[in-house]
């Protein structure tokens, strides 16, 4: 009964109501519009990222440097990079003409040289005696007398080939050996190099105490070891047998 009597009044009022309420939200009156919320409660510690709130770092070109650019590539550019790409290109280049420059001359040099020793060998003239020891036979022993040639001749004067650096004991030892020709030396600081003792099964005081094999390089007797003395092309080697501490083989 009593909505049928007030159901006019009722309806309108509730429309007043909505329409009041709607106001009141849309016209800025609602407390989250305000600024504050009603507290909520929280069930645990909230955690923050402000990775996003940091302000990203500004980096400001001093005055006096240059701006950098970019190449057509984005790479940075500057004078800095530009002076050391001039260096380096500059080093090398460098490197490259030297090793242009030096490499085949050392490749070159080397065989040039060894075929030119080979082409053109140095000589010396080589020739070995024992005279003063026949001379003396009464101070030699019979058995090693009959082993001497006769006119003292044990190597005969001859034109022998030898490599740039080679010694006079070096070329004594190889034609010696060629000839077949007994050797026999021995090699001791006292001496300075080496020292022959015999040649030809003739050794050192089979004629006495000063006797012994001397050697002489274009008529000069050498004061030290036939194995320290250079030959030079054409010397004149002669290997004599002394009685008497070379005396008597001296002109």
């Amino acid at each position: 009964m009593f909505w049928k009597k007030h159901k006019r009044k009722l309806i309108l009022a509730a429309l007043l109501l909505v329409a009041l309420a709607a106001a009141y939200f849309y016209g800025g009156g609602a407390p989250g519009i305000r600024g504050w919320r009603i507290a909520q409660e929280s069930a645990g510690p909230t955690v923050t990222d402000t990775s996003a709130l940091t302000a990203a770092p500004t980096v400001t070109a001093a005055p006096d440097q240059p701006e950098l650019s970019a190449d057509p590539e984005g790479t940075p550019q500057g004078s800095a990079r530009a002076e050391t790409e001039v260096l380096l290109d500059a080093a090398a280049s460098a490197a490259g003409q030297a090793s242009a420059e030096t490499a085949p001359a050392e490749v070159e040099e080397q065989p040039a040289t060894e075929t030119e020793a080979a082409e053109n060998p140095c000589h010396c003239t080589l020739s070995v005696r024992c005279d003063m020891a026949l001379a003396h036979l009464e101070w030699l022993d019979a058995s090693v007398a009959e082993l001497l040639p006769e006119d003292g001749e044990i190597f005969p004067e001859t034109e022998v080939a030898f490599s740039a650096g080679e010694s006079v004991f070096d070329v004594l030892c190889r034609e010696m050996q060629a000839a077949g020709v007994h050797l026999e030396f021995s090699t001791a600081p006292v001496y300075g190099g080496a020292y022959i003792e015999g040649i030809c099964n003739l050794y050192e005081f089979d004629c006495g105490e000063p006797s012994g094999w001397m050697y002489r390089v274009n008529g000069v007797f050498p004061n030290y070891a036939s194995s320290q003395y250079a030959l030079s092309d054409g010397d004149v080697v002669e290997w004599l047998y002394t009685c008497d501490l070379g005396a008597d083989i001296s002109e």
